[in-house]
């Protein structure tokens, strides 16, 4: 009794956001463990595994390590807890390497819970079968598919927590397609159902996506008020530092680019790597910060980190695309060797057609990368078939920050070809749109396109 007391106490205070809730996790843990009782160890463990993990982008040893105990613990036999443990464990693994076992379990999570039949279990494996995929390939279609059926099984068994998750991945789906429409109102319908749960972290997590949303379709000031809120939320939530930190990093990595002041991120993401230096996605932005604010000589460290021996420090993870899509956006800056260059345009080429998904947010389309790649590769009539991919993909979405990039880019090309006239005409639509927009600090779309206009 005393040790379900525990459970339910950790269970209460991760739901309220009070911070002290890890430590009541390990408490009851402890509990269980000392009485010998895998089914509690196990069920202690879930609260940390209740929802995407603790660390968003790091590796959690101790979860970790509690996640495998309590998988031995609850034994071989085909449960719904052991399909949680597994299912919790796959997704604690997304951030670290290994790739191959973290796909296996969380395939085996999702046929486990598809033969039980629980639907609870089955809606909870379904909304986090993201840690499923191979993200080396293009796997939009597997993962809406999933969560069409995540979101069928929370409605009929009126577990809410699991819809809202679940038509939320499917707005962050919709985006990455271009579907800017769709986006929008998954968003609304994920807000408005986890308003009527009155959960802390489900109002953190909300209001970041609002902020995503608001970046992506050029409101920069709302953007950067609302992820702004979501910090102060976060904290109200009792989350981790890191989570807070990993979400409100990304959305101002996407504000400061497209208004021009990357530069003002490079401290903190110099300090993110001194603290976690084995993190792609830390590397990977401090890369495109340096690029996109003129200091290309020293981005080529963290890029090479990146790109060589094949592309070894890029894992197979949902984060996949928008690391080789950083290595293409910027190797027309860095120019790397040929076999580099064609080497990620190769690996890139398969997600033509679509925007690049952080998690938190939505990223440039992949064949504005492309573009540039096949720009540095000397093939023109390539890169502007990606640029007018890129151009069209943009103007469908409604994603005007990434059109403004994408117009301002091509007309950077097109001048160092010497096609003036065609640089003059993406570099003016840049100029107008980055104008609206308010692309105009130091490095922005607005006064780039002004030096090159005046220079053509």
């Amino acid at each position: 009794m005393h040790c379900d007391l525990q459970i339910a106490l950790a269970k209460a205070k991760y739901d309220a956001g009070d911070g002290k809730y890890r430590e009541a996790v390990f408490a009851a843990a402890a509990s269980a463990r000392a009485a010998g009782d895998g089914a509690r160890l196990a069920r202690a463990a879930l609260v940390l595994a209740s929802g995407g993990g603790t660390s968003d982008a790091i590796l959690d040893p101790e979860l970790v390590e509690l996640l495998e105990e309590a998988l031995t613990a609850v034994g071989e036999e085909e449960t719904s807890l052991r399909a949680r443990v597994l299912s919790g464990l796959a997704v604690e693994l997304q951030w670290g390497r290994e790739v191959d076992r973290r796909m296996q379990l969380g395939r085996e999570a999702l046929a486990l819970a598809r033969e039980i039949g629980d639907p609870e279990v089955l809606g909870l494996v379904l909304a986090r079968s993201w840690a499923l995929v191979d993200g080396s390939r293009p796997y939009g279609d597997e993962l809406e598919s999933l969560m069409d059926e995540a979101a069928a099984v929370a409605r009929e068994a009126s577990d809410l927590g699991a819809l809202a998750s679940a038509v939320g991945n499917k707005a962050f789906l919709a985006g990455r397609r271009g579907d800017g429409v769709a986006f929008a109102a998954n968003l609304a319908e994920a807000a408005r159902i986890n308003d009527g749960l009155r959960r802390p972290v489900c109002t953190w997590m909300d209001r970041n996506d609002a902020a995503a949303l608001a970046a992506f379709t050029g409101d920069l000031e709302h953007a950067e008020q609302l992820a702004t809120e979501a910090v102060e939320l976060g904290r109200l939530a009792g989350r981790p530092d890191d989570s807070i930190i990993g979400s409100f990093g990304a959305l101002l990595f996407q504000i400061r680019g497209a208004q021009g002041r990357s530069d003002e991120l490079i401290p903190l993401l110099e300090a993110r790597i001194v603290a976690a230096p084995d993190v792609p996605t830390w590397r990977l932005a401090l890369a495109g910060a340096l690029v996109e604010s003129d200091r290309v000589d020293e981005a080529r460290e963290h890029y090479f980190w990146l790109a060589d021996d094949g592309c070894a420090n890029v894992p197979r993870d949902i984060e996949y695309s928008v690391s080789m899509g950083g290595l293409a956006l910027w190797s027309y800056a860095v120019r790397p060797p040929e076999s580099i260059l064609r080497d990620v345009y190769e690996r890139f080429s398969p997600w033509a057609g679509n925007f690049s998904w952080t998690g938190p947010t939505i990223m440039h389309p992949s064949d504005h990368g492309l573009a540039m790649a096949a720009s540095a590769l000397q093939q023109p009539d390539v890169a502007d078939g990606h640029f007018a991919d890129a151009v069209a993909l943009c103007e469908r979405a409604g994603a005007r920050v990434y059109l403004a990039h994408a117009h301002y880019d091509w007309a950077h090309v097109l001048a160092d070809r010497g096609d003036a006239a065609g640089a003059r005409e993406h570099a003016s639509i840049a100029l107008d749109l980055g104008t609206q927009i308010g692309m105009d600090g130091p490095h922005g779309v607005v006064p780039r396109a002004q030096s090159l206009l005046a220079a053509l």
